[in-house]
């Protein structure tokens, strides 16, 4: 029996971010965003006791940077990426350092950050409660997908300073 064997660069992430998108243009022209989003993994210690680690995972997108104003995505926010890993590699020897980012393919606001309120400690009301699920339905329907596939996007033109 043979297999015919394919690779797969696919990552979904569900996080909140770390800050604002920063949105620039490189020297080429080529329009790009990055952000970083952050993550929770539970685990258990030595005590058996449920710990929380947050992840720190930096990502970009170019050429969308229309959508990501429209979405006026802020820090705090919720999100869903869905993209690729992309490793970028600096130096040789003792001085070789291997970075990783999230090349997005797809982002997509799931619910704002809740704003402070004069009633915290109380009890939400109904509807205040189905407000994430309503903004996970609208964010659905404006979702940000590239216009390009992804080996037409100018990867070789991305900021090497990617958070």
């Amino acid at each position: 029996m043979s297999f015919n064997v394919q690779s797969l660069n696919q990552v979904t992430l569900i996080g909140r971010l770390a800050d604002a998108p920063k949105i620039g243009t490189s020297a080429k022209g080529t329009q790009y965003a990055t952000m970083v989003v952050v993550t929770n993994q539970g685990y258990r210690d030595a005590q058996n006791q449920l710990q929380t680690k947050a992840t720190f995972i930096p990502c970009a997108l170019f050429g969308q940077n229309e959508h990501i104003a429209k979405l006026n995505l802020g820090k705090g926010d919720l999100v869903y990426v869905g993209g690729s890993i992309s490793l970028t590699e600096k130096g040789e020897g003792e001085q070789r350092q291997v970075n990783f980012s999230i090349r997005i393919a797809e982002v997509t606001l799931l619910a704002r950050k809740a704003a402070p309120s004069a009633q915290q400690g109380q009890a939400a009301r109904p509807a205040q409660q189905n407000a994430p699920a309503k903004a996970a339905r609208k964010a659905a329907q404006t979702a940000v997908k590239p216009k390009a596939k992804a080996n037409d996007l100018p990867f070789d033109d991305e900021p090497q300073d990617l958070p």
